[in-house]
C-alpha cells in the first residue's frame, strides 16, 4: 500500500506540472478516449483478484490515466520543444504499460516475464520522463 500511495503522488505530481505546461486539446481527448477504453479492460480482467485492493486500484488507474492525458497535452503546446513534449508522452505512455505489468505481476500470476517486460519499460520512462524537464 505504502508503494501505491507513493506511486499514486508521483502520478499526481506528473499531472500538475503537465497540465501546468499545456491546455488539453484534440490529442488529449483522443489519449482520454483510449485511455478510458484500455483502463476499463484492464480493471475488469484485474476485478476478480483485487480482494480489498479495489478502491485503491480504481484512484491508482484514474490518476496514471490522468497523467497520460497531462502528458498528452503537452504535445499541442509549439512553444515548447517538440523533444521535450514527446519524451514526456513516451514517457507517460511507457510508465503507464509498464504498470499494468506490475498489476498482473501483484494481482494476476507472478513471473518472470512481469519483471522482464514491465522494468525496462519503466526505467526507461523514468529517464524519458526525467530528461524531458531539460528540453521543456
Amino acid at each position: 500500500m505504502a508503494g501505491l500511495v507513493s506511486f499514486l503522488t508521483g502520478h499526481v505530481l506528473y499531472s500538475v506540472e503537465f497540465f501546468t505546461l499545456a491546455s488539453p486539446g484534440t490529442m488529449s481527448l483522443i489519449i482520454a478516449t483510449l485511455c478510458l477504453v484500455i483502463s476499463g479492460r484492464v480493471f475488469v480482467w484485474l476485478r476478480p483478484h483485487l480482494e480489498m485492493m479495489t478502491i485503491p486500484v480504481i484512484a491508482y488507474v484514474v490518476i496514471i490515466s490522468v497523467m497520460v492525458i497531462g502528458a498528452a497535452s503537452l504535445i499541442g503546446n509549439g512553444q515548447l520543444d517538440y523533444t521535450g513534449r514527446a519524451l514526456a508522452f513516451c514517457g507517460a505512455i511507457l510508465f503507464y504499460f509498464s504498470d499494468i505489468f506490475v498489476a498482473r505481476h501483484r494481482f494476476v500470476k507472478k513471473e518472470y516475464m512481469n519483471r522482464l517486460i514491465g522494468l525496462p519499460m519503466y526505467y526507461a520512462a523514468q529517464f524519458m520522463l526525467a530528461f524531458s524537464i531539460r528540453l521543456l
